[in-house]
This record gives structure tokens, C-alpha cells and sequence, in this order.
């Protein structure tokens, strides 16, 4: 994560979300993302809870995957564009 709060990485040199607020407990991201990712063809598994204050999402690659190194862009595009789906349609 940057310190700006957005995420980054060598793909993408632009901010997915750029703020420091948490999405709303209620808004399901994760349950969301799972759903978006498959769609195109990617299955998660997704889950959300807390620790302490604060509410934890998060979506993992399930089942394993065995890829060939080739493929990891693959999953990462249809991941990145998941959360991208989503998070236009949470403020």
C-alpha cells in the first residue's frame, strides 16, 4: 500500500482508491469482488470480520492454483479489474 492509501504496483502507476477511509461495513466488498471475478472466469474466496476497530475484508485465489509463470498476469488483470467493478459502485 502507498502512503497515499491508494494501492499500487508495476502494472499500474495510478491509485485504485486514493483515500484513508475504510469501505462500509455493510457494503460487502469482498462477497462483491468474488462475485465480479467470476464472472470473468476467476474464483475467489472471500471473507470480512474485525480486529480491534477496524473492519477486515479479503478475497484469496481458491482453489491453489498451478500456473505456468505466463499465467500470472492473467490472474492479476481479472483481479485488479474485479476490484476495479467494485469499487466504482462503493462510496
Amino acid at each position: 500500500m502507498s502512503e497515499g492509501g491508494g494501492f499500487h504496483g508495476p502494472w499500474n502507476s495510478s491509485p485504485i482508491r486514493n483515500v484513508k477511509e475504510q469501505f462500509p461495513a455493510d457494503s460487502k466488498f469482498s462477497k462483491k469482488v468474488v462475485v465480479a471475478a467470476s464472472e470473468n472466469g476467476l474464483y475467489l474466496h472471500g471473507a470480512s470480520g474485525s480486529s480491534g476497530p477496524f473492519n477486515v475484508e479479503y478475497v484469496m485465489l481458491a482453489p491453489w492454483y498451478s500456473i505456468m509463470k505466463n499465467e500470472v498476469g492473467l490472474i492479476v488483470d481479472k483481479l485488479r479489474h474485479a476490484i476495479e467493478t467494485v469499487s466504482q459502485g462503493v462510496t
